[in-house]
């Protein structure tokens, strides 16, 4: 017995043994694998750090003994940069095709194409160059980066003693590439260069057509000036002339210069009375600049000479600029708009405003039968949201049990949602948002790109793992789980635009649906915290919620700290100089430069700063606050004033701006996910909301 327990033992022993050989074998296996895959990284960074030192023949033998590998491509259009510095300029070209010969992917093929088109330039042959240049521009998906190219190349000229040329390629820039960052400065650039050679001016359908790009893209600033001299023109064509005239009036209503848009639509409308959409842009401006009889007058004349399409929106119009004392003909006029099928998106307007009517004079029962077709649709629209929640606040009052149950379903259905966060909250209910609905996740490792991308960053090499991600991203059709692994790189590398809108784009609604834990981190980088040392410094010093300095960030620049908007507000919370100018004195900190706030850690704090202190004006209401950050805190305490104090969810329906209801909806969601996401930093700035409609 005891010699069979102690031979058992032994051989129990020696199986440990040979397993743990197995084991250890297998995890020495393991680290030699992890220690080769890494060993590309380790050069890399020590290549990245010989260069940083100066020291270029060690970075360049690091660089060499990476020859031939996966990143290849990569390597040798380092090697070309380092070589060229050196002023190997043979060697540097050699490089560079090399690096075209290993199948570099888009983007970074244009870099490498850029590189050989700077040697040439070093070398003086600028007919190459410009060869090598084009090709990188026309290869690029980049369209800021094409128009710096061309841009590039045109000061290369110059300062080669060719103007002309230089002249054709800043025209290049502004016309092939309207709306990139280098535009404006090319157009500038090419206005002094026409006075100085005594070329032609750029031909008026040119600058036209330029206009109207960055008008569509709401740039009227820029615009502005560009049609206003396009009109000083002598001898310009009439159909030319009408276009300048109309994009002008078109702009100053953009820029809110109603007065003035108002005049310039009164002389498009003298030229051509029977034009009914200039009539109704009259109409608007003088709205919009106070004077509401006037534009009534003006959409009463239009509408005794419309077509159906034209007669649905002069009554929609009509109905909105009517006093108060005149609200029955504005009701009669929404019921013919809601009637008509000409304009089917005017007609759930004009139903929505009925109800809205009839919700806030407590007549439950017609609003719940007026809003219940608005209801039908896809569930993502947040239009169809909003009715149902509406219908369930309405039957709230007249079935109690039946509103909750309908305000939990919203609840369950879209946890994530504005309105699905709304019904949470009215509900005093933690919102359901954990579960799993997305589906199983991928595997990141068949993503060689990715792989690239991992090792370059690692490195140090940050511009080269952005050249191969953004190839990635751009050419492939991405999974989910892909989607993921590009935008925690993407975040890494500081391109946050690029990395919410990645994941945004590839979840859609299933944002609203909850959070699936198996893929929370899509959550996480949807909704991100960068520059967060900042942020928490000035919610500390100002006693504020960093998660609404977050959500308002997110939504006005989608965290670029380098966002100019065309109303002129600029960096990450984007602040107009003007409120700058005031919050920098409040904080002793005048005279101020409006250049500083390009300056994350200022503009965050100005922004912090201010949003403390419109809680502040507005008694802790974060939906007054945040409506006032984007309308103006005067225009908001007049809203305040005319409807009196209202429960925060019928003060969000009740904002007369389109833009800035759109906006309060798309904050407050964002606040609220911030604070699921990574839990209160303190309790909400706004109390729950009422249930009494009227209130």
């Amino acid at each position: 017995m005891w010699r069979q327990a102690t031979q058992d033992r032994i051989n129990r022993r020696s199986v440990l043994c040979r397993g743990g050989s197995i084991l250890l074998t297998a995890l020495m296996g393991a680290a030699l694998l992890g220690a080769k895959a890494h060993d590309p990284v380790r050069k890399l960074r020590q290549a990245h750090d010989y260069w940083e030192h100066g020291a270029h023949k060690k970075a360049l033998k690091r660089l060499t003994d990476l020859r031939g590998g996966e990143l290849d491509a990569h390597i040798e259009l380092l090697r070309a940069r380092l070589l060229n510095e050196t002023g190997e300029l043979d060697a540097a070209l050699e490089a560079a095709q090399a690096a075209l010969d290993a199948s570099p992917p888009t983007e970074l093929r244009a870099r490498i194409q850029q590189e050989i088109a700077r040697i040439h330039l070093t070398q003086g042959d600028l007919l190459s160059a410009y060869r090598a240049q084009r090709s990188a521009w026309e290869t690029t998906q980049d369209t800021d980066y094409a128009a710096s190219l061309a841009e590039e190349l045109a000061l290369a000229f110059e300062q080669n003693g060719l103007p002309g040329d230089a002249l054709q390629l800043y025209h290049t820039t502004w016309q092939s590439w309207p709306l990139a960052e280098r535009s404006e400065w090319a157009f500038k650039r090419a206005l002094l260069l026409t006075e100085a050679t005594g070329a032609p001016p750029p031909a008026p359908a040119h600058l036209l057509a330029w206009a109207e790009r960055l008008r569509e893209a709401a740039r009227c600033g820029t615009a502005l000036p560009v049609l206003e001299a396009v009109l000083t023109t002598s001898k310009l064509r009439k159909r030319l002339r009408d276009s300048a005239e109309r994009g002008r009036a078109n702009c100053l209503f953009q820029l809110r210069r109603y007065n003035e848009a108002a005049a310039a639509y009164e002389e498009l409308k003298r030229k051509d009375p029977k034009d009914t959409k200039v009539a109704i842009k009259l109409a608007r401006s003088l709205a919009r600049a106070g004077h509401a009889e006037r534009a009534v007058q003006q959409l009463e004349a239009v509408a005794r000479r419309s077509d159906k399409k034209t007669l649905a929106r002069v009554r929609y119009l009509l109905a909105l600029l009517l006093p108060e004392e005149k609200e029955a003909l504005a009701k009669k006029l929404l019921r013919a708009v809601q009637k008509q099928r000409a304009v089917p998106g005017l007609a759930r307007l004009a139903r929505w405003r009925l109800a809205w009517a009839e919700l806030r004079a407590e007549k439950y029962t017609a609003a719940i039968r007026r809003l219940t077709p608005l209801t039908r649709g896809s569930q993502w629209d947040i239009e169809v949201q909003r009715a149902r929640y509406w219908v369930a606040m309405a039957k709230l009052q007249i079935d109690p049990k039946q509103g909750r149950a309908q305000l939990a379903e919203l609840a369950q259905d879209l946890p994530l949602s504005y309105y699905g966060l709304l019904a949470a909250t009215h509900l005093e209910a933690p919102p359901a948002i954990e579960r799993s609905f997305v589906g199983e996740r991928g595997d990141e490792r068949s993503y060689p790109s990715l792989r690239r991308a991992r090792w370059l960053l690692e490195a140090g090499f940050d511009d080269s793992a952005r050249y191969e991600l953004n190839s990635w991203v751009r050419s492939a059709t991405l999974e989910r789980a892909g989607r993921l692994a590009a935008a925690r790189l993407l975040h890494a590398l500081g391109e946050h635009l690029q990395a919410v809108r990645l994941v945004v784009n590839g979840f859609g609604g299933a944002l609203e649906q909850g959070i699936d834990p198996e893929w929370r981190e899509a959550w996480n980088l949807a909704w991100p915290r960068p520059f967060d040392t900042s942020v928490r410094q000035a919610a500390e010093e100002f006693e504020s919620d960093p998660a609404l300095t977050y959500a308002v960030m997110r939504e006005e620049s989608t965290y670029r700290a380098q966002a100019r908007s065309p109303a002129g507000a600029l960096g990450l919370m984007q602040i107009i100089p003007p409120t700058a100018n005031r919050i920098a004195q409040s904080l002793g900190l005048d005279p101020f430069e409006p250049e500083s706030l390009f300056n994350p850690e200022t503009n965050i704090r100005f922004g912090t700063y201010y949003l403390k202190q419109l809680l502040s004006r507005f008694d802790g209401s974060s939906p007054l606050a945040i409506a006032a950050y984007n309308a103006g805190p005067d225009i908001v305490s007049s809203w305040r004033t005319r409807d009196g104090a209202l429960a925060h969810d019928v003060f969000v329906e009740s904002v007369p701006y389109g833009e800035t209801r759109r906006y309060l909806r798309r904050v407050l969601r964002s606040y609220q996910v911030y604070r699921l996401l990574y839990g209160p930093s303190e309790p909400p700035g706004s109390p729950q909301s009422q249930t009494r409609l009227n209130r």
